[in-house]
């Protein structure tokens, strides 16, 4: 039992089939939109669970990434990736939410850059970056906590409110 404590507070999984409600489904209450998982393979498998489970797998794609795009960094094929995303779909989304994993927090990636530069060229969708990040779980900005705040951003302001 003392062992049980000492690890309280470290790193969690959750079930894809944990309830239904991981973050695949909870971001596709952002109606009419699309999810971007940019992961490497291994790391895909998490949210195309929660996709299927949810009937959802047509909303959401993957751009997987290589050890080499580890290295030399992915800014520019996540940008491409969108593009060909949108070619490729059926439908137009509204919103692409693009989910980024831990690995994408080590190496820094420029989200802000990769936002200005998919929302200036397309002005009909609205791109937001999300974490799938299970070692956040217990810090300050949770993935949880985090992607519900990416959510709310795509809401516009009305003139009275």
């Amino acid at each position: 039992m003392r062992c049980m404590k000492q690890f309280k507070n470290t790193l969690n999984y959750i079930s894809p089939a944990h309830g239904g409600w991981g973050q695949v489904r909870m971001v596709m209450l952002v109606p009419e939109s699309h999810q971007l998982f940019v992961c490497p393979f291994a790391c895909g498998r998490h949210g195309g669970l929660g996709a299927v489970l949810n009937g959802e797998k047509n909303r959401v794609s993957y751009l997987y990434i290589k050890e080499s795009d580890i290295i030399e960094g992915y800014d520019q094929k996540i940008i491409d990736g969108c593009s060909c995303l949108l070619e490729e779909l059926d439908y137009r989304p509204k919103a692409v939410m693009i989910f980024v994993t831990c690995l994408d927090d080590l190496i820094g990636t420029d989200h802000d850059a990769i936002l200005e530069e998919l929302n200036g060229a397309y002005d009909d969708v609205h791109f937001q970056v999300c974490h799938m990040n299970p070692i956040q779980l217990g810090g300050k900005n949770p993935p949880t906590a985090s992607n519900y705040r990416q959510m709310l951003d795509l809401l516009e302001p009305t003139e009275d409110k």
